[in-house]
C-alpha cells in the first residue's frame, strides 16, 4: 500500500466514513484542506448519503479526480473528458480488484436497512472489509493521478488494436519473443522451460508461453477444451492429442493473421496425427463465440494480462463452463506496481508486463466471476525483463526486476 492508502486506511478506522478517509488522504496532495475534505464528504459515508448504495470509498476517489481535473460547472471541456476517462478507468480497475462498487454486494449486507447496519457492526466488517476497499480505492486512484498529463488511459478497443498489431507482426515474422535480446535469461521473455520439443506441429510453437496449463489440466478424453488467445495453435494440438478423437479443442483468436496461421497448422496437424477434432474461431475472449456451459476445461497462456477488461474475461469463462468445469490458466501478474510512466509503455503492455494486475487483483477479479475454489498451482517471478527487442527498456531493467511473476491458476465452477 501507498502512504496515502495507509492514512486512508488508518483514518477511516478512527471513525470517519469511507469517503471522508479517501479524499481527505488523496486530496491533501492537490492542496485539498483535510477539513474541507471531510465537510464536503460527510454525506458520502457508507453507501447512505446521496450515493444510495455506492461504496462511499469509490464516491471519495472520484471526488479526488474531480478536485484534480476541475470537473465542475465551468471547467473547460478537456478537463471534462479527462476526467471522464480517469473515472471510468477507476472504477474499471475498482471492480477488477474488488467485484463491484456497490456496498450491498461488496459486504452481503443491506447498509440502506437497519437490520444490515446490524449485520455490519455484528460481523466487524468495518475493520475487515470496509478497511480493505478504502485501502484499494485510495490506492487506485493515486496510481490514476501519477500519470503524466499526455498519457490517458487506453479505450478498450485502442488497447485491443495495440495488441492485435503486435501479434500480427509476430504471426507475419513467425519469431519467437526468446529470439530477441533480453537481459538476463529468467526474463519473461525466456520461455524455454514452456517448449514442447516433440510438439505434433513445430510451427505452432512462437515462444509466446509463461506456463503449461495443459500439464496442470487434467484433461480426459472426450473432453471439450476451450484456448483462450489460441495464437498459432501449441497449445489446442497439445490439448486435442489428450483428449483424443471424442473430444473437442477450440482455439479462440481476435488477430486475423494468427488465425490463419493456425489453420493452416490445422491441416499439418491432421497430416501428422490423423485427427481431425480442433477448431479455431475468431472472436474476442471479452466476448466468446462460445455456448453457455457448453465447455469442460478452459485453458490460457499467457494472454489474459493482455486483455483491457480482464474481469469480463473470467466472467465470460464462467459462462461457458459446464457445472464442476475448470478453468486452467497460466498468465503474468505484478508483484508491486509498476511506475505510472511504465504502465503506458505499448511496447511493454503488448510484451505482458504493463497490462498485468497484481496478484491479488488477479485472484479477486476470478473469485468475484463465481469461481468458489481458485488455487495458484505454479508461481514464479522473474528477475529482470526485457520487453522484447527495444533496447530503451535495458535502462530500466533494475526498475523492472522482480515486479512480474507467472502463475497458474486453477479454478472451478461449482
Amino acid at each position: 500500500m501507498t502512504a496515502n492508502s495507509e492514512s486512508a486506511v488508518a483514518m477511516f478506522l478512527e471513525g470517519y466514513n469511507c469517503a471522508q478517509a479517501v479524499l481527505a488522504c488523496c486530496g491533501r496532495d492537490l492542496g485539498l484542506p483535510r477539513e474541507t475534505a471531510i465537510r464536503v464528504a460527510q454525506a458520502f459515508g457508507g453507501g447512505l448519503g446521496r450515493t444510495g448504495n455506492v461504496c462511499g470509498a469509490v464516491a471519495g476517489a472520484l471526488m479526488v479526480i474531480g478536485v484534480k481535473h476541475s470537473a465542475k460547472d465551468g471547467a473547460d471541456s478537456a478537463a471534462k473528458e479527462q476526467a471522464h476517462g480517469l473515472t471510468q478507468e477507476f472504477l474499471r480497475r475498482f471492480r477488477g480488484a474488488n467485484g463491484s462498487i456497490l456496498c450491498r454486494e461488496l459486504l452481503g449486507c443491506d447498509l440502506t436497512t437497519e437490520a444490515g447496519r446490524r449485520q455490519v457492526q455484528e460481523k466487524g466488517l468495518t475493520k475487515t472489509v470496509g478497511a480493505k476497499l478504502v485501502g484499494s480505492a485510495a490506492e487506485i486512484v493515486e496510481a490514476l493521478l501519477a500519470l503524466p498529463p499526455h498519457v490517458e488511459p487506453q479505450s478498450p478497443d485502442s488497447t485491443q488494436k495495440m495488441v492485435r498489431d503486435a501479434y500480427a507482426e509476430v504471426a507475419r515474422k513467425k519469431s519467437r519473443c526468446c529470439d530477441k535480446p533480453r537481459i538476463d535469461k529468467a526474463s519473461c521473455c525466456e520461455t524455454s522451460d514452456y517448449l514442447v520439443p516433440d510438439h505434433p506441429v513445430p510451427e505452432a510453437e512462437l515462444g509466446l508461453s509463461c506456463g503449461n496449463p495443459i500439464a496442470f489440466g487434467q484433461l480426459r478424453p472426450g473432453d471439450v477444451v476451450l484456448d483462450l488467445g489460441s495464437g498459432a495453435g501449441k497449445d489446442v494440438f497439445l490439448a486435442a492429442q489428450k483428449i483424443g478423437p471424442a473430444g473437442r479443442a477450440i482455439g479462440v483468436e481476435m488477430t486475423p493473421e494468427m488465425l490463419q496461421l493456425a489453420r493452416r497448422n490445422a491441416v499439418k496437424f491432421l497430416a501428422t496425427t490423423g485427427m481431425a477434432n480442433v477448431e479455431f474461431r475468431e472472436g474476442k475472449i471479452e466476448s466468446l463465440p462460445v455456448q453457455d456451459g457448453s465447455i469442460d476445461v478452459v485453458i490460457s497462456n499467457c494472454v489474459i494480462n493482455l486483455s483491457p477488461d480482464k474481469p469480463q474475461v473470467f466472467r465470460e469463462v464462467y459462462r461457458v463452463l459446464t457445472s464442476g468445469g475448470k478453468m486452467v490458466v497460466s498468465d503474468i501478474v505484478l508483484n508491486r506496481p509498476l511506475p505510472a510512466e511504465l504502465k503506458a509503455d505499448p511496447d511493454l503492455y503488448s510484451s505482458c508486463i504493463a497490462g498485468a494486475l497484481q496478484r491479488d487483483e488477479y485472484l479477486a477479479a476470478i473469485r468475484a466471476a463465481g469461481f468458489a475454489k481458485v488455487e495458484v498451482l505454479s508461481d514464479k517471478t522473474y528477475r529482470t525483463v526485457q520487453a522484447g527487442d527495444d533496447p530503451a527498456t535495458k535502462d530500466i531493467a533494475q526498475i523492472l526486476s522482480d515486479v512480474a511473476a507467472s502463475i497458474t491458476v486453477l479454478a472451478v465452477k461449482t
